[in-house]
């Protein structure tokens, strides 16, 4: 008897912890695909409103309150939000990159929250007339609770407003770090322990919305 609950329990203790990743990492999939859709609709009704992206009104400038003005015209309309846009800076939880190392955030992001209980935090980017423009959404699927760390519970998209380098990407809402041309090794170097996991959606979204035994859990 003591011998076949010994083997139960080491069996346990080997099965249990893979079986709540292998659950762990469905349902952040099933999240993340269900906040890329509704991003990605409210892109498509931004567009149907104001035109495709490189017509709308971009300032030339990032602060709190380019990044504000951007949000509350072309992005929070589309959304069901339960707060307000506050800044970042009036906001105490601390976001870490895929190796745990703390990710700064100036006064230029702002967070704001959806009814399903998703956070998110967005910055508009202006980087000079002849570079681009765009709105950084970081998507944290399970809102404060931890861990709040990229890759994990939190993943970066991208609305590219203005590209020049590359027209396909302009005017598309996209996973960070998206490069047509990318293999996939290359889009997995940017979401691993060696970097900081801002490629992480991409690398997912690539498997085919899976994420698989390389990927750094």
């Amino acid at each position: 008897m003591l011998i076949t609950l010994v083997i139960i329990g080491v069996i346990a203790a080997i099965t249990v912890p893979t079986l709540i990743t292998k659950y762990q990492k469905e349902q952040t999939v099933t999240k993340l695909k269900k906040e890329y859709s509704v991003f990605n609709q409210a892109v498509q009704l931004a567009i149907k409103d104001y035109g495709t992206m490189e017509t709308w009104d971009a300032p030339a400038e990032s602060s709190f309150e380019t990044s504000s003005y951007m949000f509350q015209k072309y992005v929070i309309p589309y959304l069901s939000i339960s707060k307000p846009i506050k800044s970042i800076t009036e906001d105490n939880i601390e976001v870490k990159k895929i190796n745990n190392d703390i990710l700064n955030f100036n006064d230029t992001y702002l967070k704001f929250y959806l009814t399903d209980g998703t956070s998110v935090i967005g910055r508009y980017n202006y980087y000079g007339p002849t570079t681009h423009r765009s709105l950084a959404i970081y998507i944290d699927i399970n809102g404060d609770k931890q861990p709040n760390r990229l890759g994990r519970d939190i993943f970066i998209y991208m609305y590219w407003i203005y590209y020049p380098a590359d027209k396909k990407i302009q005017g598309r809402f996209l996973p960070n770090m998206f490069n047509f041309a990318q293999t996939r090794e290359q889009i997995h170097q940017n979401c691993s322990f060696q970097t900081n996991g801002d490629g992480c959606a991409n690398l997912i979204m690539t498997d085919s919305w899976q994420i698989k035994d390389d990927y750094p859990w």
